[in-house]
This record gives structure tokens, sequence and C-alpha cells, in this order.
């Protein structure tokens, strides 16, 4: 989760290269990371409920 607030930050202080030209770097970071990290996170997720609900809290 914290990786995805991080990139979340990111991509958000992206939309500030339209007035600061040298950040523009955050573009593809912000882009690309996010696709990357809910790719990730969709290989993560349990296949159905059932399983979910048998994991030990």
């Amino acid at each position: 989760a914290w990786t995805g607030l991080v990139i979340a930050a990111l991509s958000e202080l992206s939309f500030l290269s339209m007035a600061i030209e040298p950040i523009q770097f955050l573009l593809p970071i912000g882009r690309f990371g996010g696709l990357l990290w809910l790719i990730a996170v969709g290989f993560l997720l349990p296949q159905n409920r059932a399983a979910a609900n048998r994991e030990a809290r």
C-alpha cells in the first residue's frame, strides 16, 4: 500500500510540470509506475473471497 501511495504522490506532483519544466521527469514515473503497481497488485489479490476469509487474521 505504501508503494502505491508514493507513486500517487509522485503523480500528483507531476501536475506541476506544466508550470515547472525541470520536473517533467515525474510524468513517466507516475504513469508507468502506477501501471506496474496496478498489475502487481492484481496478481496478489486472492482468486475468490472464500480464500481471503480462510486466512488467519
